[in-house]
């Protein structure tokens, strides 16, 4: 996966969020746990408050539109060995081919995409 400092370390800010939520639950964060953690509801965030939480950041940006994450994602995954079919059921594709409009990308496409977001994912880095 291509991840620069900035992105990096936001990965590590959550971590540090979930164990913390974790904890107060008497709990412990343990691999393959759910790092986005409702603090409140002590469960994971919903896709719908995830979905919802990035259209309103992408919105107040104007480097990209929300698709772009989707499209950031599913460039990664397959880079990353994501198989194919798994991820068109993942992304609710009724067929192989809109799925493979991704594998078209390559390991540079996403490194593109990377660059092109540094800026803003280092605003969210500075909170």
């Amino acid at each position: 996966m291509v991840l620069d400092e900035t992105a990096g370390n936001l990965l590590k800010d959550q971590i540090d969020c979930a164990r913390k939520i974790k904890a107060q639950n008497n709990q412990i964060l343990i691999p393959n746990d759910v790092i986005f953690i409702n603090a409140y509801g002590k469960s994971p965030y919903s896709m719908k408050w995830i979905a919802e939480a990035i259209r309103k950041v992408a919105c107040q940006s104007t480097l990209f539109p929300p698709h772009t994450f989707r499209h950031m994602f599913a460039t990664y995954a397959l880079a990353n060995g994501v198989d194919g079919l798994a991820l068109q059921k993942y992304l609710g594709h009724a067929n192989l081919s809109m799925t493979d409009y991704y594998a078209e990308s390559s390991i540079a496409s996403g490194e593109n995409i990377v660059n092109l977001t540094e800026k803003f994912r280092g605003e969210l880095g500075q909170k």
